[in-house]
């Protein structure tokens, strides 16, 4: 098998994996979910106070469409936190015995 025809092999699955995650889009926007207050209140019963409040203010209208990540700010990096390597790694490099 030449070049040229696993390049166009290549584009052919290139093609329809693009038809199909297409498809699945349109597919995944027109079946909307409604949730009922009694789904939102049992949702915001996991949530932590902090995040419950920030929800219920007049801000909350503008957060359309978006994942928060609840993390304490680690994604964010407003954490610190010190890398510690294992027992096992001495000046860099790994020692089997101990």
């Amino acid at each position: 098998m030449n070049s040229t025809k696993k390049a166009l092999i290549a584009a052919a699955v290139a093609i329809v994996f693009s038809a199909g995650l297409i498809f699945w889009q349109v597919k995944a926007r027109s079946s909307a979910v409604n949730l009922s207050p009694e789904d939102m209140t049992l949702i915001a019963e996991d949530q932590p106070p902090q995040f419950r409040a920030r929800l219920a203010s007049d801000e909350a209208a503008y957060i359309t469409g978006q994942n928060i990540a609840i993390d304490g700010g680690l994604t964010a990096g407003w954490m610190e936190y010190e890398l510690v390597a294992p027992a096992n790694v001495q000046e860099g490099r790994w020692v089997d015995d101990l």
